[in-house]
């Protein structure tokens, strides 16, 4: 009875996840844009440790990136990776159709040559050009309520 009904909710949220998705795609570039601005401008005000402790794991590079970004933001488009897509456009739209990145789908088996975002990098190594993002969130970040706590 439990499996059914854990089974059916997250069917929901994955028809949730789908449709928010579609949603986005046809929000426009101005509004995304100005949802960002505000979230920056309260960041501006000041950053608690922890949450920079995070923001530096997840990008280790200090130095600028002085490389030219191969993909801009309004040329991405649905395909063969449609999760990924799903969840990097939803962050970076807010910075613009020409805001360009190096987007590396799927795991990440290698450091990258240049800097990219990427779902998962090496243990070992050199991560500067490795930008972690929160990509596939469906699958890698659900965390089911436990019934018996």
């Amino acid at each position: 009875m439990l499996k059914k009904q854990t089974e059916k909710r997250r069917t929901e949220e994955r028809l949730g996840f789908w449709m928010d998705g579609i949603v986005r795609e046809f929000r426009p570039y101005q509004a995304a844009m100005h949802r960002t601005h505000k979230l920056l401008d309260r960041v501006a005000v000041g950053v608690p440790n922890d949450i920079m402790d995070r923001v530096d794991y997840y990008i280790k590079r200090r130095k600028p990136f002085g490389y030219r970004p191969h993909v801009e933001v309004g040329n991405l488009s649905w395909g063969k990776s449609d999760i990924y897509y799903v969840d990097l456009v939803q962050i970076a739209k807010g910075f613009g159709r020409g805001f360009a990145m190096n987007p590396i789908f799927g795991v990440v088996l290698d450091i990258p040559p240049i800097a990219a975002i990427v779902r998962s990098r090496p243990l070992a190594g050199n991560h500067d050009n490795s930008i972690l993002f929160p990509l596939n969130r469906f699958r890698h970040f659900y965390f089911p309520d436990d019934p018996y706590t």
